[in-house]
């Protein structure tokens, strides 16, 4: 069977022509005369830019700052993400961490975001909805909260659960869908699931997969087959396969629809297992601005930066993006990731870009290291990357302190 052979910056791929994904048929009918009478292939070059999508703060001043940096940096802010502080929607930030809007700031944000060739994704991606989808009243309140977004412009929508994405999908079929890294998508078959809802247009991939280059690779030709995008949190500060995720992410869930503060729990046990063992720092799927075009020429189209609530504590956005648009930072990367903001983790940590963590990641990358396959029992290679992590002590022990004092207060029901 002749077979269609599709290169571009990213990656190769072939399809048999009766089985191509229907951009590609629209594409290659203008190409047709690329090949010979007796070629088995037709060859198409395909060019996929690759962007970056940051937290919104709203304030018109950071729009004028993104897009004066979009002028020279080469991988441009495509998209800004957020939400109102406040709805029985949800988010996948809770409450106390999103900065301050009104509704009249973010229909003029969103207005002066668009005629700067900026789009706005609203995020509604918590992990539930207290079962609200599946009540005839509180469904219609979904409905109705959702029309309203339309009103104030948004076209862009970030959601976890494929319920929300059903009904989004009947009612307000004009909106795009991003599928948020909430949803936990690190499998072949899992994405195939999601890529079946055709006003899906970017699919996140979940943190573990990210240092996992044959799966990423699968992950994204089955994307492209399916005329979807892939996307990768660049500056991720999770545990790569964190034993609280989903529950930390369900609380997150409640933490937005209810104002004021809610105690933590999940974040202080995550920060406790960091603190434990360098290793699991090391571990972590961050990716360092040396490496972002090797994700790019695997198929990575989009790399959002995560920071919602780092806006409260003097981010600087536009700075990590500039860097990573460099692909190269000779400073701490724990300052990178945590978006240069007063952080517990770059006061307590002092990561080096060395060569030693750029040949361990290398290894990594070429499965010569199996980081989370077999355990760290007995695995001693990152040993020499290791070094490259430095430890406040002093830093160390007063955050120890402060997280187990609050899991204590917790456990003895001082939760007020």
């Amino acid at each position: 069977m002749e077979k269609l052979a599709v290169k571009s910056q990213h990656k190769s791929l072939q399809y048999c022509r009766d089985c191509q994904p229907s951009w590609l048929k629209k594409v290659s009918a203008l190409f047709a005369n690329c090949a010979g009478d007796n070629s088995q292939y037709l060859l198409l070059e395909v060019f996929v830019m690759s962007i970056f999508t940051v937290p919104a703060d709203f304030r018109i001043e950071s729009i004028k700052e993104i897009a004066k940096l979009n002028e020279n940096i080469s991988i441009k802010i495509d998209e800004v993400y957020g939400n109102l502080k406040a709805s029985t929607l949800g988010s996948g930030r809770k409450y106390s961490g999103l900065p301050e809007a009104s509704k009249e700031q973010i229909v003029e944000y969103i207005n002066f975001a668009k005629k700067n060739n900026i789009k706005f994704n609203y995020t509604i991606n918590a992990s539930c909805l207290q079962n609200g989808e599946y009540k005839s009243e509180s469904r219609e309140n979904i409905i109705h909260q959702i029309s309203g977004l339309i009103d104030y412009g948004v076209e862009h929508v970030t959601i976890a659960l494929p319920s929300l994405i059903e009904i989004i999908r009947k009612e307000f079929p004009q909106l795009k869908v991003t599928v948020s890294v909430i949803t936990g998508i690190d499998s072949l078959s899992k994405l195939e699931a999601f890529c079946e809802y055709e006003n899906v247009d970017n699919i996140y991939i979940h943190e573990k997969a990210y240092r996992n280059f044959s799966l990423l690779k699968s992950l994204t030709k089955i994307a492209y087959s399916h005329n979807k995008k892939i996307g990768v949190i660049a500056n991720s500060f999770c545990l790569s396969d964190c034993p609280y995720r989903q529950y930390h992410y369900n609380y997150g869930a409640h933490a937005t629809i209810e104002s004021g503060m809610i105690p933590e729990y999940y974040g202080y046990k995550c920060a406790l297992i960091k603190f434990d063992n360098k290793r699991n720092v090391l571990n972590m799927p961050w990716i360092r601005p040396d490496d972002i075009n090797k994700y790019i020429d695997i198929g990575i189209d989009r790399f959002k930066v995560s920071g919602r609530e780092m806006h409260n504590n003097d981010a600087d956005i536009n700075k990590v993006v500039s860097i990573y648009n460099d692909g190269f930072f000779n400073g701490n990367l724990a300052e990178l990731l945590m978006c240069f903001s007063k952080s517990v983790y770059s006061e307590v940590f002092n990561i080096k870009n060395s060569v030693e963590v750029a040949q361990f990641l290398q290894d990594v990358f070429d499965e010569k290291i199996l980081c989370n396959r077999y355990g760290c029992s007995k695995c001693q290679k990152c040993h020499k990357a290791l070094s490259s992590i430095e430890v406040n002590s002093a830093a160390l022990c007063k955050w120890t302190e402060f997280f187990e004092n609050k899991i204590n207060d917790f456990r003895e029901g001082k939760i007020n």
